[in-house]
């Protein structure tokens, strides 16, 4: 009977310790290894006095950190290929019949290709901003520029080490748009830190275009699958979902859209 109770112990001691295992998620990547996603979006816009818009895209990009310094990575990202179609509704944009564009025809998406776009991010995986300078020697238009820095998301990593199920949130202001969005551990593999978040997105964005000020109001919610070993997102295995709605004033009010990620 003791020796019964004794292993009942032991086990459940055994439980505990493994429940209250913390683990320290840190972006450490291998330099100069280029990592290669495929992105695909789909998404759906409802345009006031308009009517509803489709989007599906396919992105393959490549990244790969290029230099360290004080916890600190360069980090390049270069579009290899932007492809997929948008049907704007029936008697608006090129045509009466509502025709799909091709948004690899398209002069901004096309500034995008082959042009390594470049941010530095810290060990928690927060980007730090992009280098402005460096991109804009590269060609890309500075518009694109901004749209790309306003693409990223806040912090993923959280600076203490944390227990699965624990949770921790991460703050970004970016160009007037400011995200609050709280992650949790829920799975820890051989492979992988498997993290999933859910948060707000609020703001008025004033450099898209010159004098144009767009109001934005939203929610983001996803799956990733970090490498343990990087910190780099596990390629084919990571998911996102945003829904936000965006105003113009005098302009635009009440634009709705919902976006849907696979990675």
């Amino acid at each position: 009977m003791r020796k019964t109770i004794f292993t009942l112990v032991l086990a459940l001691t055994a439980l505990t310790a493994a429940a209250q295992q913390r683990y320290l998620l840190r972006f450490n990547p291998v330099l100069n290894q280029v990592l290669h996603y495929r992105t695909q979006i789909n998404m759906t816009m409802e345009v006031p006095q308009v009517g509803p818009m489709q989007m599906q895209t396919t992105i393959e990009q490549d990244q790969e950190a290029q230099n360290m310094s004080d916890r600190n990575y360069i980090v390049s990202t270069t579009f290899t290929a932007i492809d997929g179609v948008m049907t704007p509704p029936a008697g608006t944009g090129p045509s009466a019949k509502g025709q799909s564009i091709n948004l690899r025809d398209m002069e901004p998406i096309k500034a995008l290709i082959n042009k390594p776009f470049m941010m530095r991010y810290n060990d928690l995986r927060k980007p730090e901003g992009p280098l402005m300078a460096e991109t804009k020697a590269m060609g890309i238009d500075p518009s694109m520029q901004k749209m790309l820095n306003s693409a990223t998301l806040p912090a993923a990593f959280p600076e203490r080490p944390v227990a699965v199920g624990e949770n921790w949130t991460a703050t970004m202001e970016v160009q007037g748009l400011a995200s609050e969005i709280t992650f949790r551990l829920v799975e820890v593999t051989p492979e992988a830190y498997v993290v999933t978040y859910d948060g707000l997105m609020r703001g008025t964005v004033t450099e898209t275009q010159p004098g144009m000020a767009v109001n934005i109001d939203g929610n983001i919610s996803g799956r990733t699958y970090y490498s343990r070993t990087t910190g780099w997102e596990i390629p084919g295995q990571n998911n996102a979902k945003f829904t936000m709605s965006m105003s113009v004033p005098g302009v635009m009010e009440g634009m709705r859209m919902q976006m849907e990620v696979q990675q």
